[in-house]
């Protein structure tokens, strides 16, 4: 075997790798799916389920277990990074959405999965892969904790205001009433969550093990409770609907990341560990908060709109994966030919 020959293989190795590494991380994509194939193959439970109404409850579970996640003393440093949080609320809440939905439109999206699609379009940053991915890119972690933390809060109105704003000509949206939820099921939790941190670090510390399978559980049984009441539609799904939602994405997502990594490096000067730490987090939307909001607030009307969420999330996870453990393995090759370290994106 050549030396180009090996250097591909162990680069595709290293790609496989990486995304088995994510994917034993998001173990939400797991419980997820099963969940929809419950919903197919045995939907009587989740119906059962659907009637309790949890979904309230197992909503704010999840969040006030990402609250005790979270290290909200990073933002300490806001006056440093006033610059970078104003890009990264303009291009998150404003352009992102602006291009999803010309996106949509051009693709003629039918009504359930275009509100899904917006939906995580419209949303903040995501909470769970896009620091690990960040962080494979070299990027600056002080700067993805910073953005993480202020494009949440900001989304706590931007989310809703987005999704009255885009989706109204879709579906009906309460605009209080998805601000009241966020509230009660998101950001109370949070705060919640937050001050068990505070207080009792020790025992966050010890339910470390439980906190990851917390919004796994939750949310599978969200999804399945939401989604067994429909379960005639998800057979009715054909592989030429989901490529029309793969297309669609790919190429928001691309666009997106494309848009803020050059604009960041060539006219916004920022160097380039920020820049890379910036891309990654304001291109990539959530999984847990999109389908937590399609829950509350959409699954009954739109019920197939979780599909364009989910293949979302998927298309962000192994494109940037790949572009991250590209640049990492550029550096890795670049230290060991001249001996020191070059950091990339200057």
């Amino acid at each position: 075997m050549t030396h180009s020959h090996a250097k591909k293989s162990t680069s595709t190795h290293d790609f496989v790798a990486h995304i088995e590494h994510l994917a034993k991380k998001n173990l939400l994509l797991a419980g997820i799916f099963l969940a929809l194939l419950l919903a197919m193959y045995a939907p009587g439970p989740g119906v059962s389920l659907g009637r309790l109404d949890l979904t309230g409850f197992l909503v704010g579970l999840i969040f006030f277990g990402q609250g005790m996640e979270l290290d909200t003393r990073q933002l300490k440093h806001l006056r440093r990074f006033a610059k970078v949080i104003a890009w990264g609320v303009f291009v998150s809440f404003i352009i992102y959405p602006v291009v999803a939905w010309v996106t949509a439109r051009a693709f003629s999206m039918p009504k359930d999965i275009m509100t899904g699609f917006l939906i995580i379009c419209a949303s903040p940053c995501t909470l769970a892969a896009g620091p690990a991915i960040a962080a494979r890119a070299r990027g600056d972690a002080l700067t993805a904790i910073i953005l993480i933390l202020t494009l949440n809060f900001v989304g706590l109105i931007a989310f809703p205001e987005n999704l009255k704003f885009w989706l109204g000509s879709v579906a009906r949206i309460n605009d209080i009433d998805v601000i009241l939820k966020l509230i009660f099921y998101l950001f109370i939790p949070v705060a919640a969550g937050q001050g068990l941190r505070f207080k009792a670090p020790g025992l966050v510390k010890k339910g470390k093990p439980i906190l990851r399978y917390l919004p796994v559980i939750c949310l599978a049984l969200i999804v399945y409770a939401s989604c067994s009441e429909e379960s005639h539609l998800l057979w009715e799904l054909k592989f030429s609907d989901v490529f029309l939602i793969l297309l669609p994405s790919l190429c928001v997502h691309l666009f997106m990341f494309a848009l803020i990594f050059l604009s960041g490096r060539y006219i916004l000067k920022f160097y380039g560990p920020q820049n890379r730490a910036i891309t990654i987090i304001c291109s990539e939307k959530p999984l847990t908060l999109s389908v937590a909001v399609w829950s509350m607030a959409f699954a009954k009307m739109h019920p197939l709109a979780i599909f364009p969420i989910v293949i979302f999330y998927i298309v962000e996870i192994v494109t940037d994966s790949f572009w991250a453990l590209t640049l990492a393995r550029g550096s890795s090759d670049a230290a060991g030919r001249d001996g020191y370290s070059v950091k990339l994106g200057h």
